[in-house]
């Protein structure tokens, strides 16, 4: 049995690079169909062209026996080991204070559900946000236009009005189709924090999260 002790940092790496290893020899011949006469296979004689298929395939054989090796062992220190992150507490919560304790494998989850989140979520909503507003807007214009098109319908052939009671009835007109702009949850404010405060933890759990592999280490048994 092999063993072989690194830091999780070191054996993402490894397991990076094998899975690159692997798919490369996948290209390797280790089949071929040839005439009883033939004497060079592959630029080499047929002998050594099957020794050397051996070899390569045997070396393809302990590739995949580390870097399943390696997987298990990250997973495992995944597990079992831990780290101190800001306490996640939704949309409206956005402390950096609160901390709480999680294993590297929920810390992981959690960073990509928030990429994930920052992404969806987020993007949706502000665009709701957006979008609400820019239909305010219009319908403030469109009020104005009703405001003058009633204010023209009432009084345009009146002529003992004064502008007082033009004003008064303009107001009356405003005030009785006004535009109501309905954000109960405060999205407009919250999500703008909550935008900032999603791009900060992520960037602390990137930190933190890389610390951490750096300086843990796991033994790798195959």
């Amino acid at each position: 049995m092999t063993k072989e002790t690194m830091t999780v940092r070191a054996a993402l790496t490894q397991k990076k690079l094998l899975d690159k290893q692997i798919a490369e020899m996948s290209s390797e011949s280790f089949v071929e169909v040839i005439s009883k006469q033939t004497k060079v296979l592959n630029g080499m004689i047929v002998s050594d062209w099957e020794e050397e298929a051996k070899k390569v395939f045997h070396s393809l054989n302990d590739k995949l026996r580390r870097r399943e090796a390696i997987a298990k062992a990250i997973i495992k220190a995944n597990a079992m080991h831990t780290v101190t992150l800001p306490k996640f507490n939704g949309i409206k919560e956005h402390s950096k204070k609160e901390t709480e304790e999680l294993p590297f494998a929920s810390a992981i989850a959690r960073k990509n559900y928030l990429a994930f989140l920052q992404d969806t979520l987020i993007v949706s909503l502000m665009q709701q946000v957006k979008c609400a507003t820019k239909n305010q807007k219009a319908k403030e214009k469109e009020l104005e236009q009703t405001v003058v098109t009633r204010i023209n319908n009432e009084f345009g052939g009146a002529t003992q009005v004064s502008p007082k009671q033009i004003k008064e009835r303009e107001e009356e007109i405003r005030v009785a189709n006004e535009v109501l702009y309905l954000d109960p949850n405060n999205l407009a404010k919250n999500l703008r924090y909550f935008k900032e405060y999603v791009s900060w933890y992520l960037a602390e759990i990137d930190s933190i999260l890389g610390h951490a592999t750096e300086v843990t280490e796991i033994t790798v048994e195959y």
